[in-house]
């Protein structure tokens, strides 16, 4: 797979995104001081998806590397489709004070965390990946 630098830049910022959203989820009392990370979420993670499962993507390589790849990718790709959409209405109950909005967005990082590290394990699973 060839992956360009432009693309990895891309891939690498959204992690540190991600990785900055999940440790101030972790610590943070007030869902406000989360909002300005959804925000750089939801302006990051579309492409990033994106790009995974893109023809010739990170969910191809898993797809055709590792054993039961095509149920992997299936879930991967479904859970893409849970974060774009629940991550506007997420977004808006922040910004709104809703009642359990930290909650919701607790379980949101917690979700997106898991995700993260099942890709992350596939990808140390799949020869094309690895051995960059």
């Amino acid at each position: 797979m060839h992956t360009s630098s432009i693309d990895l830049m891309s891939i690498v910022s959204t992690h540190i995104a991600v990785r900055d959203f999940i440790r101030e989820t972790t610590k943070a009392t007030d869902v406000a001081v989360l909002v300005p990370h959804l925000e750089q979420l939801a302006e990051l993670l579309p492409h990033h998806f994106d790009q995974e499962e893109s023809k010739g993507g990170f969910l191809d390589a898993i797809r055709q590397s590792v054993p039961g790849g095509s149920e992997h990718v299936s879930d991967l790709v479904r859970e893409h489709d849970w974060f774009r959409l629940e991550l506007p209405s997420l977004l808006g109950a922040a910004t709104r004070y809703e009642a359990d909005a930290l909650s919701r967005v607790q379980e949101f990082a917690l979700r997106l965390h898991e995700h993260e590290r099942l890709e992350a394990r596939l990808g140390v699973a799949t020869p094309d990946l690895s051995n960059k």
